[in-house]
Parts: C-alpha cells; structure tokens; sequence
C-alpha cells in the first residue's frame, strides 16, 4: 500500500513577495505624498516666527532712532498715529536728519520714512499702536511703545527706552 502525501505550503513564492513589495510601495508613495501636501498646508511657527522677527526688527529700529533724536514731534488722531524725528547730526555723511514713523489704522500698517525717501513697510498688520512719554517740562525722559499684530505668535509688544539726549517733545 502506498501512502500519498500532501504537498503543504508553508511560505510565499518568490513572485508573491516581489507582487506584495511593488504594491505596498506605490501605497506607502501615496500616503507619504498626500502627508507631505497636508504638512506644507499648516503654518508652522516658524514661518509665523518670521511676522515676529520683522515686529521686533522694527521695534529696535524705533529704539535707537528715539535714542538719538533731540526733537520729537508726536501727533495722534481717529485715523493715525505719527512720530517725526529731528536727529541729532553726528557729522557721519548720510546720517538721517529727519525720521517719521506712521501707524495707519484704516490699512493696519506701521511705515518708517527717512528724509525724502519713500515710506518702508515694517509691519504690514498691525492691529494698533500706541505711544506714552515721560516727561518733565516738556522734556521726554523715557517712552514706552505697545504694539498688537494678530499675524504673529506673540500678538503683544511692548518697547521701554531711555532717552540719552533728553529730546523736547512738540
């Protein structure tokens, strides 16, 4: 009597694994590409990073012109808030004698112009601006600027600075 076996599988052939690879890869390509495609459309903080650089480059920018300023002029309405600044001449060629800085509440935009050149955009949106001096006798000792972007992480700013040359407030 002859006893006859079963043939019992107990792997994959070589065509199945290969089969099984190709397609699990073009699957894993395509959730990675659409992974990759949703990740780029969140902003990241440190893209929003970049709107809180530029407030606070504009901030110092601020501090040091008030700094060297012996005249500043500060006017306030319902529709914009602006600082001139007479600079003290330091004899260097090409140092700014006149500086204005402008916060426009209709466009939510704050500008620094220098002499007679165009107005440059530091902080495309900000939401207000506000100013307040310590004085003596018309005299500014320190000022204290707050700032609020939505745009940005931070969304308040606050500048303190002393004035060195005690600058006369028109």
């Amino acid at each position: 009597m002859r006893i006859q076996r079963r043939a019992t599988r107990s792997g994959f052939t070589l065509i199945e694994v290969v089969t099984s690879l190709a397609i699990m890869t073009v699957l894993l390509l395509g959730l990675s590409g659409a992974f990759v495609i949703s990740a780029h459309a969140i902003p990241t903080p440190t893209s929003m990073g970049v709107v809180d650089q530029q407030i606070d480059d504009a901030l110092n920018q601020l501090r040091i012109d008030m700094q060297g300023a012996y005249v500043i002029d500060h006017n306030s309405d319902a529709s914009k808030v602006e600082l001139k600044l007479k600079m003290t001449d330091t004899g260097v060629d090409g140092c700014p004698g006149d500086i204005v800085y402008t916060y426009t509440l209709s466009t939510d935009i704050f500008t620094r112009k220098v002499d007679t050149m165009t107005a440059v955009q530091l902080v495309t949106s900000c939401d207000s601006f506000s100013v307040a001096f310590t004085q003596v006798d018309n005299v500014i000792s320190s000022i204290r600027v707050l700032m609020t972007v939505q745009d940005s992480l931070q969304r308040f700013y606050e500048m303190h600075a002393v004035l060195p040359f005690k600058p006369e407030l028109l």
